[in-house]
């Protein structure tokens, strides 16, 4: 069998032309490859950010329902490198997986993240964490007890409000009183001596009676919280130390810029907050720093009494002034407050005196009904917001003994209730000062607990703007060898804006 023997040739344009169409495959594959890099760095950028937000602090979520990133993680000194070196170790694990088999043809790196715009929870007065504390009250609570509560807060503003009693002083109207007192008296010495017969005043003057001003005297002297507290209940000694609080220390800051819109729906949303959140001397929680926390987000002092004290004073000026007010309208008790000041001053008393007199005795027994009233409010009860006839409980005539029973102590069904006052109170307070003591109370509360005695409410973010660097080499470029290709790495440039918030 004759074998041809062929003579194999490869002219220099098929090299050529070879070579071109490699080229052209390889910068297709690399091309593909590169929008494939991009994708990975537009996916990893969201992964990584939200992978650091995922690590937010669990006490803060379970004790307040809030979701805020330590950026001090446990520290208590804000760095927001820290975030960023995190983020950067979760990409490496992300984008470069150690492989048993096969390889990574997509391999790439962040080689640079930073955070440049975050916001704090005290940022701008604490607007970010109010924020976030409105927002839990419109997911977790129903239109119900959203409307609930504004009817309560919206019958008390009915009632007589600090504002009103700017210029009630019950003092200067009893010393006024008894100077007249003294001053009959004296007249009617006076007139006695000199022989003179002095008309009667035309009142009949009371008889078995308790002096209302020498009681007025006695309970303006003693501290409010010995007059009201309820049987078997006692005041709180618990102290905190607000030496470090975050109106008192340098706070850290952001730098994100926060838009503060105030309305009356989230002032009360923010209400149902603290409603909800935090105890009172009526709704104590327990494992707390304090007992009385929205005493102290309301008054800011260091121990549960003084704040008591505090709110106590301000709620028994204003029902002094509501119960005196009422007096004034009701023609029995005003005509029983004559009958015992002629008794008092004497029967001869100058017509003119009688109507001074009355006034001081109306004050004190005003003062005799709110005492019972905040007896009744600290046992968990209510109080009319607006006096009438049936409501009113004490009588002067015996105004000491009915208060050393504890008469009057009964409990309304309707009304303002203690922790409905604290709110009312809460309402007018000024909004960085309410913001700061309540996140006064968080950190208090939350050191409590094992291992967070770096809590920093100062230290926790809300939201960040992150922009991030990743950097990958060419693969297939290196097999095409025409033109003077440039061997640099490839670059990409992502940014992305995380918030714990919706809106």
């Amino acid at each position: 069998m004759i074998r041809r023997q062929v003579k194999g040739e490869m002219t220099v344009f098929l090299s050529l032309t070879l070579m071109l169409i490699a080229a052209l495959l390889f910068t297709l594959v690399e091309g593909a490859r590169f929008k494939c890099l991009h994708s990975m760095a537009d996916m990893d950028r969201v992964m990584e950010a939200e992978s650091a937000f995922a690590e937010y602090d669990v006490a803060l979520l379970k004790e307040y329902g809030l979701l805020f990133l330590d950026d001090s993680y446990g520290t208590g000194t804000e760095n927001t490198k820290r975030i960023a070196e995190r983020m950067m170790s979760l990409s490496e694990a992300n984008l470069n997986p150690d492989l048993t088999f096969g390889s990574d043809l997509l391999r790439m790196r962040m080689v640079d993240c930073n955070v440049d715009h975050y916001e704090l929870a005290t940022d701008y007065g604490g607007e970010a964490f109010r924020k976030q504390a409105v927002e839990y009250v419109k997911e977790n609570l129903g239109s119900i007890a959203i409307d609930a509560f504004a009817r309560r807060i919206k019958e008390g503003e009915s009632g007589t409000t600090d504002s009103d009693t700017a210029g009630f002083n019950p003092s200067e109207k009893v010393s006024s009183g008894k100077q007249a007192v003294s001053d009959a008296r004296a007249a009617a010495k006076a007139a006695k001596e000199a022989g003179e017969e002095l008309p009667d005043c035309g009142i009949e003057p009371a008889t078995d009676f308790e002096d209302p001003l020498e009681l007025f005297d006695m309970l303006s002297g003693t501290s409010p919280l010995v007059l009201v507290m309820p049987q078997g209940k006692e005041v709180s000694v618990k102290q905190a130390d607000l030496t470090e609080s975050l109106l008192r220390r340098t706070r850290y800051t952001g730098n994100y810029p926060v838009q503060i819109g105030a309305n009356y729906a989230d002032t009360l949303f923010y209400m149902m907050y603290l409603n909800r959140q935090f105890g009172c001397c009526t709704k104590v929680k327990p494992e707390r720093k304090l007992d009385y926390e929205l005493e102290y987000i309301l008054c800011g002092h260091d121990s549960d009494r003084r704040n008591l004290e505090s709110v106590v004073g301000r709620i028994l000026l204003i029902r002094e002034m509501t119960n005196y007010l009422y007096l004034q309208t009701d023609v029995e008790k005003k005509a029983l407050a004559d009958s015992i000041a002629v008794a008092i001053a004497g029967a001869t008393l100058s017509p003119e005196l009688i109507p001074i007199i009355r006034q001081a005795i109306l004050v004190a027994w005003s003062l005799v009904e709110s005492l019972m009233e905040i007896r009744t409010l600290l046992s968990g009860g209510r109080v009319a917001v607006v006096k009438t006839a049936a409501d009113w409980k004490t009588d002067v005539r015996h105004a000491a003994t009915s208060f050393r029973k504890g008469e009057g102590t009964d409990s309304k069904s309707k009304g303002f209730s203690y922790s409905d006052y604290l709110f009312q109170f809460l309402m007018l307070e000024n909004r960085t000062t309410l913001n700061m003591r309540t996140m006064d109370m968080m950190e208090q509360n939350i050191r409590m607990k094992q291992g967070s005695n770096a809590f920093r409410m100062d230290c926790m973010i809300q939201k960040m703007d992150v922009s991030y660097l990743y950097e990958a080499r060419p693969l297939f470029l290196s097999f095409v060898t025409i033109g003077d290709i440039d061997r640099g790495n490839y670059r990409f440039d992502q940014e992305y804006k995380i918030s714990y918030l919706l809106n």
